[in-house]
């Protein structure tokens, strides 16, 4: 399997839209209300990506295997100003893999690439949310030196707050 991680361009959005927008859904169909989910259209994914790449705090790399792109990594400063971190803190915002190609290593390499990309930008930890009942995600960034805090938080994702674990990493030794 030939994987590329690489960063992408406005030209490419409507795809990765798509990208995300399935990934989502494979993600979260057993977790969120329907009413929830039919709210999260291909549309609605595609407005998020404009936000995405007009946001020069954060970066996006995306994953493609044999010139397809299946999944993608969004990292860098943390998203709200009031989660306790430190201006060395950075944080992982969002994965997602679509099902098809779970598996096969794509998850841990994009994991990695956002974390020595932190690195580089000077971050000494990040943090990262989960949503508590994906107990496959959890186990995926324990697997990867992730660790709970022990903290929770509820995030409004627009009428919707499901409890997610805080978790951190340290990326770089003082």
């Amino acid at each position: 399997m030939e994987l590329e991680i690489r960063a992408i361009g406005r030209d490419e959005l409507k795809v990765l839209s798509r990208v995300h927008h399935d990934a989502w859904t494979q993600a979260y169909t057993s977790f969120y209300p329907e009413w929830f989910l039919a709210e999260r259209s291909p549309e609605f994914f595609h407005g998020l990506w404009y936000t995405f790449l007009d946001d020069d705090q954060r970066l996006v790399s995306a994953a493609m295997v044999g010139g397809r792109f299946c999944g993608f990594v969004r990292y860098g400063r943390p998203a709200a100003e009031s989660r306790p971190s430190s201006s060395r803190s950075g944080e992982l915002l969002t994965m997602y893999i679509l099902r098809s190609e779970r598996g096969k290593g794509i998850g841990t390499r994009l994991l990695k690439y956002a974390e020595a990309r932190m690195r580089e930008l000077g971050y000494r930890d990040a943090l990262l949310f989960v949503v508590q009942d994906l107990h496959g995600s959890v186990a995926f960034y324990e697997a990867n030196g992730w660790r709970w805090t022990g903290e929770y938080e509820s995030i409004d994702l627009g009428g919707y707050s499901p409890e997610m674990l805080r978790m951190e990493k340290i990326l770089a030794e003082e």
